[in-house]
């Protein structure tokens, strides 16, 4: 979609959201079976819901020449980055409480190091950005290593779906 807005950014960026709320929901229907696994998948998948909030927030808060403003050749290129990575993640297999992580590593490095510090964080007033890097950096990604904490390579590895 070349020429594409900050709104738009800020639409396709709210989907990617809530396909990763989606995504840490169908996990932690895929670990039902172990309580701790699957509350971290919950918690996941609430920190996106509230990401979706946040952002649709920021989106009603801009400015109407900032609604419009075209996005530089290089941010649409991270969105079309940021596109290809949501579809490679999609299409893998998960059969392991690991490969369930590793793809969610790679979720979040693609969509946070990319879409929040590329524009978003940019548009949003200071008290959203703080409130967003603070979820996302101190709660969200910090799951990430809990489940890393709980879980040995080995311990995830052996932990099948149900």
């Amino acid at each position: 979609m070349i020429g594409m807005t900050v709104a738009q950014f800020f639409d396709r960026a709210i989907s990617w959201e809530r396909a990763a709320e989606v995504f840490y929901s169908a996990l932690a229907e895929m670990f039902v079976a172990n309580l701790a696994a699957r509350d971290i998948w919950l918690k996941m998948a609430a920190d996106e819901a509230l990401h979706v909030t946040l952002l649709e927030t920021g989106l009603a808060n801009l400015a109407d020449d900032e609604r419009v403003q075209a996005l530089t050749s290089h941010q649409f290129d991270v969105a079309e980055s940021i596109e290809r990575e949501l579809a490679e993640i999609r299409s893998e297999k998960i059969t392991t409480l690991d490969d369930a992580y590793e793809l969610a590593n790679r979720l979040e490095s693609s969509e946070i190091n990319s879409v929040f510090q590329m524009l978003v964080l940019d548009k949003l007033d200071p008290d959203m950005r703080s409130e967003l890097v603070r979820l996302q950096f101190e709660e969200h990604v910090a799951r990430l290593a809990e489940l890393r904490r709980t879980f040995t390579r080995e311990e995830r590895r052996a932990l099948s779906c149900s």
